[in-house]
């Protein structure tokens, strides 16, 4: 994303922003995953926390769009609580931004850890 500084806080560039991480979402749960939770923060350079529910496992991805980290985190669910013991599972740096790059390892990594899911 070009100059997202100057972006900040324009109409316009909020409603693109939240248009793809929410599409990005709804391909993700299109794939058979459950989408426990995605949170979006145009505030904070476009920052998103998507988690996965798979039965007892949850898988959570942290996107740090001024650092371009994504962190990727799991932890066990004991009957209905939900995930409260998080490990870190990974944190990559991604560079290409632009070319949803962060999206495209997010499913890549579900698609390894939970492949029975990715068939869909």
């Amino acid at each position: 994303m070009k100059n997202r500084a100057a972006m900040l806080f324009q109409p316009e560039e909020s409603a693109r922003f939240l248009r793809e991480v929410a599409d990005f979402g709804l391909r993700v749960a299109s794939k058979g995953y459950v989408v426990a939770s995605l949170h979006i923060d145009y505030t904070f350079w476009g920052s998103w926390r998507l988690e996965i529910w798979e039965g007892d496992l949850a898988v959570r991805f942290l996107w740090d769009s001024r650092d371009r980290f994504l962190c990727i985190s799991s932890s066990l669910k004991v009957g209905f609580s939900g995930p409260n013991q998080w490990r870190e599972v990974s944190t990559t740096q991604i560079c290409r931004y632009e070319n949803d790059e962060h999206f495209q390892f997010v499913e890549e990594f579900l698609a390894q850890i939970l492949p029975r899911r990715s068939a869909t």
